[in-house]
């Protein structure tokens, strides 16, 4: 939620910016409503993106509930199962070696790739693998392919909230296709006993 508003807000106000300098400085109408079409644009498409946000967020009612942690990941892969996805999850090691933010960036993660793939292959079959072991944590998020890969599947902020997700933990991430699958793998190194 944080990186599609910080994101949108960003780009809206250099948008806003540039027509205030445009009116300001120029006296150019048509640059000043060429950039706040464009700002009504990032905000509609922003808002649009939250409320699909919440939605998939929206387990329970906001308030009090605890933030997910590694160990929800089944169960998130078991809703994801249960709305139609055909998703198998493996997991190996002691999630008790999982710290809580470690735990919530791997949830996010998990739970991005999951949409991604309900987005941009439809009708794929995915998998969630997660291995917490001494050397660190292992997590692969793959899907089969369609015929077609839609270009979305690389354009959109999804991979890039994956990315700063994975920097904050100091992880590595990698995503794309190989062969016929797409593949998100993260790698967290030296969790702590």
């Amino acid at each position: 939620m944080h990186d599609v508003v910080g994101h949108s807000l960003s780009i809206t106000l250099l948008h806003l910016t540039g027509a205030r300098h445009a009116l300001q400085q120029d006296r150019d109408v048509d640059e000043a409503i060429e950039a706040l079409t464009e700002a009504e644009q990032v905000g509609r498409a922003a808002m649009a993106d939250i409320r699909r946000t919440v939605g998939l967020l929206a387990d329970s009612p906001s308030g009090s509930a605890p933030l997910p942690g590694v160990e929800d990941i089944a169960t998130l892969v078991e809703r994801t199962r249960s709305a139609g996805l055909a998703v198998r999850y493996t997991q190996e090691g002691d999630l008790g070696r999982v710290g809580a933010s470690e735990g919530l960036g791997l949830y996010r993660i998990v739970q991005e790739s999951l949409v991604n793939v309900v987005k941009h292959a439809p009708g794929a079959t995915a998998e969630v693998r997660l291995n917490a072991g001494r050397s660190g944590l292992n997590l692969v998020v793959s899907n089969t392919l369609p015929a077609t890969v839609r270009r979305a599947a690389e354009d959109g902020s999804g991979l890039a909230g994956m990315a700063v997700r994975a920097a904050q933990l100091g992880a590595d991430l990698s995503a794309g296709p190989s062969g016929r699958q797409w593949i998100v793998r993260v790698t967290v190194p030296g969790v702590k006993p």
